[in-house]
């Protein structure tokens, strides 16, 4: 039986139920790419390069173009991120600044 005590509950681990994105792990945000129907090699490349969900929101366009990332791609990319961060500030309300601020910094490709 699950405990609704609140002391039960790890501070430094993800909230109960549904986590939020900055505890995604790897296997979380391909699944998620693939829900998106982002493109088969962009999922491949989140899995090889072991991107969380923590690394996916402060995933900037310099760092995906030192992975290996064209233009094009980069720009697909963060679209998709862009688009994540926007549902996940909409999910969480107002408490999404304090559980990450990086969830307010869109990115850009340059």
């Amino acid at each position: 039986k699950k405990s609704e005590n609140y002391w039960d509950y790890d501070p430094y681990g993800p909230p109960p139920g549904e986590p939020v994105l900055r505890y995604w792990d790897v296997d979380k945000v391909v699944e998620w790419a693939r829900n998106e129907s982002i493109p088969h090699h962009l999922q491949s490349f989140l899995e090889e390069h072991h991107i969380n969900g923590k690394i996916l929101i402060r995933y900037t366009d310099e760092m995906m173009r030192e992975d290996g990332l064209k233009r094009g791609q980069r720009e697909m990319l963060m679209e998709y991120i862009n688009k994540l961060k926007k549902q996940e500030r909409e999910r969480e309300g107002p408490r999404s600044l304090e559980l990450d601020p990086q969830l307010w910094v869109e990115q850009s490709v340059k």
